[in-house]
């Protein structure tokens, strides 16, 4: 098992894919650490997250974007603050998605730090 880390992914599918090319990374076998900010900015956020919810070894950390894409997942809050920072790019991405139980589930399972011992 390889292990890699990664972070700042900000919606950005395409340029997640060519690191995950480029690494020959495997996610049946590879061990990933993401340090957050998985969501905003870029358009992608929901392929982003998508991708990363195949990953089996998956360490996920959570950030202020990811923070916030929660809190209108949960809630379906979205203030201007968040919105101005990229969040209306991830809730288009999100457009047609009535059910984001399997999100707040993948999302549930993250930690705001990570030790490796």
């Amino acid at each position: 098992m390889r292990e890699f880390v990664i972070t700042d992914i900000h919606g950005q599918y395409k340029k997640l894919k060519q690191v995950f090319e480029k690494a020959e990374f495997n996610i049946w076998n590879d061990r990933l650490f993401c340090l957050g900010d998985l969501c905003d900015r870029g358009p992608d956020s929901k392929k982003v997250i998508d991708l990363l919810m195949q990953v089996q070894n998956l360490n996920l950390c959570v950030a202020n974007h990811d923070f916030w894409l929660i809190e209108w997942m949960m809630f379906r809050h979205a203030s201007e603050w968040w919105r101005s920072q990229g969040g209306d790019e991830t809730i288009k991405s999100f457009k047609g998605v009535t059910d984001f139980t399997p999100y707040i589930n993948f999302y549930s399972k993250a930690r705001p730090y990570f030790i490796n011992s």
